[in-house]
């Protein structure tokens, strides 16, 4: 139930009602690749990339058993999901197993291939969360270590909202090199169609710590102007912002939005083989 301060503030009990719902979705997380084709600065992944795809038989097993133990959400994720030669395949499997929806998270640039795409969805794929960490290719390029990256996938954004049959989405890392134009970031692709968004905490792990400890990390009561700028597009008719990592104590006025316990439990689940 809504306080009054919820209610005066602009939030709509609906909308909260769906995103409690949506962070009990039981997942089941299934990685593809132990590489990517980007070098973002701040990945956490970074320690586990020496290469490897996935053998296809141990993904199909991985991919049947959550189905098996109720999981209802699959979420195809690396590395880079989409360069692992079989991901259509495994999208097919996922769809034929019977989950609800099937979600990748993804760099989006081996979507700028229309036929690729397209195939994607045509096999299923639900949910694309586009990982995109700047407004413009100059910021999203150096933070992610590719030149040229920025614009191939927003190329692989516009083929995804053009389609019109898959949820979009965007994820973005927060850390020192966007903080302060992270509201641009939302208005950008707000104008593009995009009207969810996932905002991740930079945390010190992987190369976030070995190679960025003294560039990616803020202090987030000085970048509470722009923190709260963004956040405030939480308010808008048919906006979702959803917060990761952030401490609840630098969510004041919009404490809707820290992260639902559970959700966070689900993400520890999703990476525990990496410890």
């Amino acid at each position: 139930m809504l306080t009054e301060e919820a209610r005066q503030d602009g939030v709509d009990a609906d909308r909260l009602t769906e995103h409690e719902e949506a962070a009990h979705d039981k997942r089941n997380w299934v990685r593809l690749t132990y590489e990517c084709n980007d070098r973002c600065i701040f990945c956490l992944d970074s320690d586990t990339h020496d290469g490897e795809m996935r053998d296809p038989e141990e993904v199909k097993a991985q991919i049947l058993d959550g189905r098996r133990k109720g999981a209802t959400r699959l979420i195809l994720s690396g590395g880079e999901p989409t360069i692992h030669p079989r991901f259509v395949d495994f999208v097919k499997l996922g769809r034929l197993a019977g989950y609800a929806k099937v979600q990748t998270v993804t760099n989006g640039r081996m979507f700028r291939y229309r036929e690729f795409i397209i195939r994607a969805i045509d096999a299923g794929l639900g949910e694309i969360t586009f990982s995109i960490h700047g407004p413009n290719a100059r910021i999203h390029d150096a933070l992610v270590g590719v030149k040229g990256a920025f614009d191939e996938e927003v190329e692989g954004l516009r083929h995804a909202l053009a389609d019109g049959r898959v949820i979009v989405n965007i994820d973005v890392c927060v850390n020192r090199g966007n903080v302060k134009v992270l509201p641009e970031i939302i208005e950008t692709f707000v104008a593009m169609g995009v009207r969810e968004y996932d905002l991740l905490h930079v945390i010190p792990f992987g190369r976030a710590w070995r190679e960025g400890q003294n560039t990616l990390f803020y202090d987030l009561a000085e970048a509470a102007p722009s923190l709260q700028k963004a956040f405030a597009h939480s308010r808008e008719p048919g906006m979702h912002i959803w917060l990761n990592r952030f401490p609840p104590e630098h969510c004041e006025g919009f404490e809707d939005l820290i992260q639902d316990p559970y959700k966070l439990n689900d993400e520890v689940r999703g990476r525990r083989e990496e410890y």
